[in-house]
């Protein structure tokens, strides 16, 4: 480490320690600001106020969220084998103790300006932050997790049920929380057009419509599929509008297992992949979820979200965006690489005043807060965070970080 990086690293951490803050008076115990009402209803909901959506706390005051997903990276470490490069900060930092890194976490994110624990928060920060957690209605997805999505019959009574009981099982825990923001679906889901779906058939042996193709006859899903493509003058326009009738289906069954389960919370919908939107299917989500996450790493782009938010009529949130550069620990990371850490800094910067300058957008999660190897190899390809692999912040990226949370809060309070 140099000389000029280990002064940085001093100074970022002196200035944290001396920006911490008491609770801020002005903001309710979400974080909502006490300057902008909404409906109190005693549930996380979205409203327009003053010309741009909000989310408004259990208290009924305006909300945005911007949060870190991946704040269990920091307590990874006990659950699965590290590698020489990776540090088990609980244990060396914290004697071990879970609970007390956990008050460290909260304190640091707390911060650097983020407000929200993200979509995959653990359980230390659920009865303190905002935050959403995940569930998978069909066990397909685009994170690939070394087997291959399985698909399954959607308009079978049988998938209904399963779902409804699942939907049931799951939403046990969380169905008083006044902190759950909202439920996510499946995470970067399998919709696309024909040269996509004919690559994942190639890539994983399956798609949707090879799926739907191959049922047995006078199942529910092969008389669906039969009665969408039947004479029908293009076959190749006619499938790819049942791959909507599948999305549909899955949509409308989930949305309504969850109404008559918790009926309280947000559904907040798929976590659409930026890169490879079907806007036919996104289109159909809008009908039953009441915002359009998204993930696209790069610029913001203005245009392109307006066009998002007029075709869906609904607000956006951009859900988990990657900033990655290299460095000489983590040569290799994922995502398109920006140059260095002064590029990230400033990207980071741009993108989130470009973005809240919007009045659909209604939040922010950054995707990770500690590096970690996300796939083995030499070198290994690492999902970098805002703490490097040994848990120092990247200095110029932090600094960045907090100064345009704080910004961009402020400015989105004002009333």
């Amino acid at each position: 480490m140099t000389t000029l990086r280990k002064f940085f690293i001093a100074l970022t951490l002196a200035l944290l320690i001396s920006n911490s803050r008491a609770a801020d008076p002005g903001l309710d115990a979400y974080g909502g600001t006490r300057s902008i009402k909404g409906q109190a209803t005693g549930w996380f909901h979205l409203e327009q106020l003053q010309g741009r959506w909000f989310f408004i706390t259990p208290d009924g005051h305006a909300y945005i969220p911007i949060g870190v997903n991946h704040l269990g990276t920091y307590f990874t470490g006990a659950d699965r084998n590290l590698s020489s490069t990776e540090h088990d900060f609980v244990k060396e930092r914290h004697g071990g103790e879970v609970k007390q890194a956990a008050v460290h976490v909260e304190k640091i994110i707390r911060d650097w300006g983020f407000n929200y624990a993200g979509y995959d928060s653990p359980v230390h920060f659920r009865q303190s932050l905002p935050f959403s957690t995940g569930f998978r209605q069909t066990q397909t997805s685009g994170v690939r997790s070394g087997t291959p999505p399985q698909y399954t019959d959607v308009f079978a009574p049988e998938f209904a049920a399963d779902l409804d009981r699942r939907v049931a099982e799951f939403v046990r825990p969380f169905r008083e929380s006044r902190y759950l923001l909202g439920y996510y679906l499946v995470d970067l889901p399998l919709w696309g057009d024909h040269a996509y779906l004919a690559a994942e058939e190639k890539s994983q042996g399956e798609s949707w419509l090879s799926f739907f193709r191959k049922l047995p006859p006078n199942s529910p899903g092969q008389l669906a599929y039969e009665k969408s493509t039947r004479n029908a003058p293009d076959l190749k326009a006619a499938e790819l509008a049942f791959t909507v009738e599948i999305a549909e289906q899955s949509y409308r069954l989930t949305a309504e297992a969850f109404r008559r389960h918790d009926p309280h919370h947000l559904v907040l919908g798929e976590r659409f992949a930026g890169v490879r939107l079907f806007m036919p299917v996104v289109e159909k989500s809008a009908k039953y979820f009441p915002v359009i996450a998204t993930q696209l790493d790069g610029e913001f782009n203005p245009a392109w979200y307006r066009e998002l938010h007029q075709r869906t009529g609904r607000p956006i949130i951009s859900v988990d965006h990657v900033a990655n550069f290299p460095t000489s620990a983590t040569a290799s990371v994922m995502g398109r690489p920006l140059k260095n850490e002064e590029a990230a800094a400033a990207h980071y910067s741009r993108y989130l005043r470009a973005a809240f300058a919007e009045p659909y957008l209604v939040g922010y999660n950054h995707c990770q807060l500690v590096s970690r190897i996300r796939r083995e190899g030499e070198p290994p390809s690492w999902k970098q965070g805002i703490l490097d692999p040994a848990g120092a912040p990247y200095p110029l990226l932090l600094q960045a970080i907090s100064a345009t949370n704080h910004e961009v809060l402020e400015r989105l309070y004002r009333k």
